[in-house]
């Protein structure tokens, strides 16, 4: 956070309004998760459209599950909806599995109705 500021005022980012909405919503209607115990870290995973399909995903997941088992890590955690499921494919192939869903109004905004919002795992 201490770079966050100092870059968003300098006109560092584009859109730096952009996430205000989710980040405002995101208190209100908590993600689920897995147990920390079994799996401590978390992983937000994006790609910018134009490069959606090129395999990069997979790569980057692929170096961060690595680097993290490399740590000693036990296991990683990630939340998407089940309406992403490009990335739900990307992670299943990853060994990811699904261990928690909650419907939630989180996303109403931008999907127009409530969407059930998954907590994936992946033990090291």
């Amino acid at each position: 956070m201490r770079w966050v500021l100092p870059r968003m005022l300098g006109g560092g980012y584009t859109r730096p309004l952009a996430a205000g909405p989710y980040l405002l919503r995101a208190p209100r209607f908590p993600s689920p998760h897995a147990p920390w115990d079994l799996s401590p870290a978390h992983l937000h995973l994006n790609l910018l459209p134009a490069a959606r399909g090129s395999g990069l995903g997979r790569r980057l997941l692929e170096a961060h599950l690595h680097a993290l088992e490399a740590a000693g890590v036990p296991g990683v955690q990630l939340s998407t909806t089940r309406e992403n499921t490009a990335a739900l494919i990307l992670y299943r192939k990853c060994g990811f599995e699904e261990v928690a869903a909650r419907l939630t109004p989180l996303w109403t905004p931008w999907m127009g109705r409530p969407v059930e919002h998954l907590a994936l795992a992946h033990r090291l």
